[in-house]
Parts: C-alpha cells; sequence; structure tokens
C-alpha cells in the first residue's frame, strides 16, 4: 500500500499548537518549539546556522539540532519524548488522519546532536504563521537575551493578578540552581535584567514587590527576603516594537560566537569566573575566534603562551 500524502489544513495545525488547551505545552515544551521556529527562520533567510534542515520528498522535514551553552540535555529530550506522545488529528466526511507533533527522534550520543522528523505540514506552519500577533509573540520570545526573561515570560502570560512566590519556590522555577544566591545577586541578573527585557520587548511584562520576614533582625539592617510578589503588566503596544526576523537572526549570531568563544576559554584555557567573561568581551571586541586562531599560531601550539597573553589582553 503506497503512503498517500495528506495536507492538514494550516488553520487546524496552527489552532493546535499555539491555543491553551486542557493540556497546556510545558516550559520546557515550549522552549523547544521556539527553537524550531529559530531554525526555520534562519533557514528562509539563509543565515549561518549551528544546526541542519533537509526537506525530502516524502512530506517530512529533518532537523539536527546542538543544544546551546546552559540548555539542559535531559529536560530537552523528556521535552521532545513528551511532544511526541502529542498527537494532531483532524477528521472530515472522507477520512480521519492522526500524527504526533514530532514523528521521529534520534540522539547522536556522541555529540549529543538530536535528530528530529516532522511532517511538512507542521513546518510551513511554524514557518508561517498566518497571525500577526502570534508570529509577534513568538519572535519575542526568541529575542530574549536572557533565559530568565524567557522564563518570567511563561509565569505570567495571559494573567492578570498577582503572583506570590517563596524565594526557594521561584529559584526552582526559574532553573537557578547553585546561581545567584545572594539576594542582591538574584535581584539584579535575574529579576531586575528579566524585567528589563519584557519592558522593552514583550506584551507582557511585570512589577514586583519583596516579602520580608516579620521576626525582627538582632543584627540590625534589613530584614530577610522569604519571597516575592509579582503582578502581571499588559503592554500591547510592545507588539509593534518587536525586534524583525533580520534582527533577530543577527542577535542570535552573536549570541552563538559569543557562548562558544566563552566555552573555548573555559574548557581549553582554564579561565572562570568575572575574568572569563570580562576576557570574552575582550576576544570579541578583537576578532573573536580569527583572533584565538592567530593567537595561538603565534604562541606555535604552545596553550601557556597564550594564556599569558590573554591574561595580558583582559
Amino acid at each position: 500500500m503506497s503512503q498517500e500524502k495528506v495536507h492538514l489544513p494550516s488553520k487546524f495545525i496552527q489552532s493546535y499548537l499555539l491555543s491553551v488547551s486542557k493540556h497546556p505545552f510545558s516550559e520546557d515544551e515550549k522552549h523547544v518549539l521556539y527553537r524550531l521556529v529559530e531554525c526555520f527562520q534562519l533557514d528562509k533567510e539563509e543565515q549561518n546556522k549551528d544546526f541542519i534542515l533537509r526537506k525530502n520528498t516524502n512530506g517530512y522535514v529533518e532537523i539536527i539540532l546542538s543544544l546551546k551553552e546552559g540548555e539542559n540535555f535531559i529536560q530537552t529530550k523528556k521535552a521532545i519524548y513528551n511532544l511526541q506522545k502529542r498527537m494532531i488529528q483532524h477528521e472530515d466526511g472522507e477520512r480521519l488522519i492522526r500524527f504526533p507533533f514530532i514523528y521521529y527522534m534520534g540522539i547522536d550520543k556522541n555529540t549529543n546532536d538530536i535528530h528530529l522528523l516532522l511532517r511538512r505540514e507542521i513546518y510551513e506552519v511554524l514557518l508561517h504563521l498566518p497571525h500577526v500577533n502570534q508570529k509577534k509573540e513568538l519572535e519575542a520570545v526568541i529575542s530574549f537575551r536572557s533565559i530568565y526573561a524567557r522564563h518570567f515570560y511563561e509565569l505570567i502570560k495571559g494573567k492578570n493578578k498577582p503572583i506570590t512566590y517563596n524565594i526557594e519556590k521561584i529559584r526552582t522555577v526559574l532553573e537557578l540552581g547553585n546561581k545567584y544566591m545572594k539576594m542582591n545577586n538574584f535581584l539584579a541578573r535575574v529579576v531586575e535584567q528579566a524585567k528589563k527585557e519584557l519592558d522593552q520587548n514583550a506584551p507582557y511584562s511585570f512589577v514586583y514587590e519583596l516579602d520580608y520576614e516579620n521576626k525582627h533582625n538582632p543584627q540590625g539592617g534589613k530584614k530577610k527576603v522569604i519571597g516575592i510578589t509579582i503582578t502581571p503588566v499588559y503592554q500591547p503596544e510592545q507588539l509593534s516594537n518587536i525586534p524583525s526576523g533580520q534582527k533577530i537572526s543577527q542577535q542570535y549570531r552573536d549570541d552563538v560566537e559569543r557562548d562558544s568563544i566563552r566555552i573555548v576559554l573555559d574548557s581549553v584555557y582554564k579561565f572562570s569566573g568575572k575574568e572569563l567573561e570580562k576576557l570574552t568581551n575582550s576576544v570579541l571586541m578583537n576578532g573573536g575566534h580569527s583572533y584565538l586562531t592567530q593567537l595561538l599560531q603565534s604562541c606555535k601550539g604552545n596553550i601557556e603562551k597564550a594564556i599569558e597573553k590573554l591574561k595580558q589582553l583582559s
């Protein structure tokens, strides 16, 4: 029996992917979705990319993804498993059609590259979202430089009432682990950074208030922060200010280069902490990977000599 090519109505697939249902997408599932949209946009613009996309003649699109720095492999894998369980179904007077959102997944255990196979209809829907506001909203989320802006956006999107978390819970929700344990760092590097991006680029942002411990502090000074109350703020006017796909693509390439340089400086040259961040900026200003290549050549492959010159650069 030959395989029949069936084209589902794009509005049906789009409504399934982007509407709120009894089983909404988890944050990790949405992150995979955003990555796919990002890949499709970059491929359309024929930009340099760290993924492979192939379209075959059988109605499927193959994507090979490499995880970005900071993306959790186990969480991403679990999200893809869950997306495979999500079935898209369409029935009319002639036939019933049912297939998974992600048709196939494979993982290269040597590189952790993820191989995905999607039906062409899903690819076309994500590439050509017909509703302007939905497309702009996806572009907004993709454009966030901070992963925490994306986390906060998922918390507040579509809500209008204050949400209160204790500090342990909000840290868990934001997947901070052992990062930014000091309250000042948490507020400056996570909360304020996310709020700044949402204020500038997203249709939803927030204001917040800190909740303090009622106990008297015998040592004086400020009371201990035990919680945070987040109040969503809807700002639809920002839909017209979301960066264009071209700007997103440039920003994406800049982020990829920054992350890859940071990895080289960390794994090869053993820099860390503030020195690593400062040196990453200096290397970028001096030519990025081209500078690192010329530096190593000038040192005749001697890592120790290269490290000394990098220290002078910082």
